[in-house]
Order: structure tokens, then C-alpha cells, then sequence
């Protein structure tokens, strides 16, 4: 009984460890949650209740957060343009990133990278 409740515990885990794999190596393509779960061949409700458990945060939050914050460094670190910024993390519409980017962080990425530029 042990093993088999261990077995599906880390069979639980690796699904989380590939989801996180999978956005970490394809945020910028645009990849949805529905996607990342149909790649591991397991039910959108089962994925949300697993990732949930095991991060803290839904998956699609994961995901926003991890866009976000990379956004984040290329507007602060680099001489990148929002649009620049919004395409390589996986926006094709920069007017929706920037939306996104303003309810994440309080701020547009324009005035956002004119703070961290002056800094």
C-alpha cells in the first residue's frame, strides 16, 4: 500500500516538474495551461488541483508571474521597447501585455522602464 501511495505521489510531482519544464522552455511562444496539460496527457481540472497543491499559486498564475517578471528584467536591464519586451515573453499583442503588465506590477512597462533606467 506504501508504494503504491508513493508511486503516485512522485508520479504527482513529475507532472508538476514537466509542467514547470515545459514553462520555463516555452513561455515565450505563447503556451497555454490547456496546452501544457494536454502535453502531459492529463485532465485541466487534475492539472490545476495537482500544481495548485504543489506550488501554491494556479498554474496559470505560475505562468503570468514567470512572463511578468522576465518582462521585468528585459525592460529594466536592457534598452529593450515594451513591444520587444511583450513579444519575447509571449505576447503577440503588445496592447495586452501592457494590460497585463499594469495589473501585475501597478504601472504601465513604459513608466515602469523609465524608473528602473533612472536608477
Amino acid at each position: 500500500l506504501f508504494a503504491l501511495i508513493s508511486g503516485k505521489e512522485k508520479k504527482q510531482s513529475d507532472y508538476v516538474k514537466s509542467a514547470l519544464d515545459c514553462i520555463h522552455s516555452q513561455y515565450m511562444t505563447g503556451i497555454t495551461i490547456d496546452e501544457i496539460a494536454t502535453k502531459l496527457n492529463i485532465d485541466r481540472t487534475y492539472f490545476y488541483t495537482l500544481f495548485k497543491k504543489k506550488m501554491g499559486v494556479s498554474p496559470k498564475q505560475y505562468l503570468l508571474n514567470h512572463r511578468m517578471n522576465i518582462a521585468a528584467s528585459l525592460l529594466s536591464g536592457q534598452n529593450t521597447s515594451v513591444s520587444t519586451a511583450g513579444y519575447s515573453v509571449g505576447y503577440s499583442d503588445v496592447f495586452t501585455f501592457s494590460k497585463m503588465f499594469k495589473r501585475h506590477f501597478g504601472i504601465s512597462p513604459s513608466v515602469y522602464a523609465k524608473k528602473e533606467r533612472e536608477n
